[in-house]
């Protein structure tokens, strides 16, 4: 007897509910920004979050070697990763401040111009605040 596969079926009606659900607490987000903005009580300051440029340059001044070009790699909704080909620095974008730095972490320096995959923080997310499932 053939049945049909449900899983498949099943983890797209889950992956397009979870994306749903972010897109309207991304919208009620923004919508509680407006409003707090109209009302006049701000508590949400975008210039004293880092922007990926802040990062950008905090991270080139670091680097031991100037001028060699940097990628910016995507490790979770809440974390990203800049790497110049021989170390890393991981930044939460959570509380815009959390840097961790990874000196020397390539076995060998690489040409970041060809790419950088995304890499493995760790077994156990603990710098990362979003804490990815």
């Amino acid at each position: 007897m053939c049945s049909p596969d449900w899983k498949p079926g099943f983890a797209i009606v889950t992956a397009c509910l979870r994306s749903l659900g972010k897109l309207v607490d991304n919208w009620l987000n923004i919508v509680l920004v407006v409003i707090e903005h109209i009302v006049g009580r701000v508590t949400v300051v975008c210039t004293q979050t880092a922007t990926v440029g802040d990062v950008w340059d905090r991270v080139e001044d670091l680097f031991e070697t100037k001028g060699v070009p940097l990628k910016v790699v995507g490790m979770s909704d809440s974390m990203l990763a800049v790497a110049d080909g021989s170390s890393t620095a991981f930044h939460s974008l959570v509380n815009g401040t959390s840097t961790v730095w990874a000196l020397g972490v390539f076995p060998f320096p690489i040409n970041p111009l060809f790419g950088v995959a995304a890499v493995k923080y760790g077994k156990v997310f603990d710098a990362d605040a979003a804490r990815p499932q």
